[in-house]
């Protein structure tokens, strides 16, 4: 590591810095959390054949252990678990989400923190789950589909924009902001070469016009829940106090639920938190601010569907155990929700709720995260082996005898996604982004 790192550090943590230099020489922590709206901790560990070592930082995270690698591949397919860093997720419980919330996680890719939240939500209010950088916000489109998040609106922005189209409008954000990573040493020699005395400044100007955007969305009396997985003091707490400067209507709030140590400083040590690697974890930090005053939730446009062609109506509701309570379609592609459709104005929408799937020839070709909702099954369903259903992940076909149409395609009653059967053939619909490499 750069002298001028470890300068910084000794001097960040004193009569810990040994104990840092020696937690640095040890293996890298992994952890993962189990998705629990698809599954309890309990039938986890029985499907994955393994006792489960749980993280103190955040409740369905649990450090990680020796399973059968084919097992594992099986059960990230099916959406049961996200791996996420052990501290990383002790961020998302200091937003005291509550349901129906309308919550807005800014710098949101690739999901660990926005399908935490939906895990928490249990489907109700909405997340807003935002990206800037249009690959990564692929990626978190993707594994909130797998994870079976319906309450979620994927947009590809910038912050700047969101606060101009919605000010004031979310009940708590989480802005866990781009910085200089310095929690990702022990994993990441790349982010060790990237670090230069220069770049926590770098990051803080940054950081600064995030946390800006931020404060703007927030409604009075909404939760804002400031984090970095780096250190160093100028991109944490200082950025923390510029930012309050510029906003005096927005104050810390104390963490009671802390699992970490506090923050620096005594203006902002009880409503910070910090995690080192000797703490169990990689490294991160965390602030809960309060904007004063109080008001309802702000009201919002509401879409306008499309007309619905009758017969493809029909096969939604005939195709599913439970309808969706609200559909909308805009240009043949249709979606479902547990709540009306809000307008995103003219934001750079990538998915609105569930795409069902595309109208074609009056009739719904469904699509994979249709699959993946775990509200609405489908009646017809086949639950593979394990042997089958890797066969299936690869993208093959499969010779099974079922009745004509669009299967639910599941291993362990867990839904892996699609097929068309034609009576004797299983033909694939699993899109080639999400199959076994």
């Amino acid at each position: 590591m750069k002298p001028e790192y470890l300068e910084q550090m000794q001097a960040l943590l004193q009569q810990e810095y040994p104990a840092y230099l020696q937690a640095l020489q040890q293996e890298p922590i992994h952890s993962f959390r189990v998705n629990t709206l698809k599954i309890s901790p309990a039938e986890f560990a029985r499907l994955a054949g393994v006792e489960l070592k749980p993280v103190p930082f955040a409740a369905d995270c649990f450090y990680d252990v020796q399973m059968d690698p084919q097992i594992r591949s099986l059960l990230t397919a099916a959406g049961l678990l996200y791996h996420q860093e052990a501290s990383a997720a002790s961020v998302v419980p200091l937003l005291r989400l509550q349901p129906g919330m309308r919550v807005l996680d800014l710098c949101a890719a690739p999901g660990s923190k926005s399908t935490q939240i939906g895990e928490i939500l249990q489907q109700t209010g909405t997340l807003w789950a935002n990206e800037i950088e249009p690959r990564r916000a692929r990626i978190l489109l993707e594994n909130l589909e797998r994870h079976g998040i319906a309450n979620a609106i994927v947009l590809n922005e910038n912050p700047e924009q969101l606060a101009q189209t919605f000010p004031s409008f979310f009940d708590a954000i989480l802005c866990d902001a781009p910085c200089s990573g310095e929690g990702m040493f022990r994993r990441s020699s790349q982010a060790q070469q990237e670090w230069t005395p220069q770049t926590p400044a770098a990051c803080a100007r940054r950081q600064g016009h995030i946390l800006d955007s931020a404060w703007a969305c927030l409604k009075p009396g909404g939760i804002l829940v400031y984090s970095t997985c780096t250190f160093n003091t100028q991109e944490n707490e200082d950025t923390v106090r510029a930012f309050l400067k510029r906003h005096p209507d927005i104050h810390p709030d104390p963490l009671a639920e802390r699992t970490g140590r506090p923050g620096i400083g005594a203006d902002l040590a009880e409503a910070c938190q910090r995690i080192y690697p000797m703490d169990g974890g990689e490294g991160q930090f965390a602030c809960r601010l309060i904007r004063d005053g109080s008001s309802p939730q702000a009201a919002s446009e509401l879409l306008k569907s499309e007309s619905i062609p009758a017969e493809v109506r029909h096969e939604t509701e005939q195709s599913l155990l439970t309808p969706y309570p609200y559909l909308y379609c805009r240009k043949g592609r249709i979606y479902g929700s547990e709540v009306p459709f809000e307008s995103t104005g003219h934001l750079h929408l990538l998915r609105h709720h569930v795409l069902l799937g595309e109208i074609r020839r009056n009739r719904l070709e469904w699509n994979y995260a249709a699959a993946m909702n775990p509200l609405h099954p489908f009646r017809q369903q086949i639950n593979l082996s394990a042997e089958q259903a890797r066969h299936y992940l690869k993208g093959e076909t499969l010779s099974l005898i079922l009745p004509k149409g669009t299967v639910q395609v599941c291993w362990q009653k867990q839904p892996l996604g699609l097929a068309r059967s034609d009576g004797t053939i299983l033909k694939n619909r699993l899109p080639a982004g999400y199959r076994l490499r």
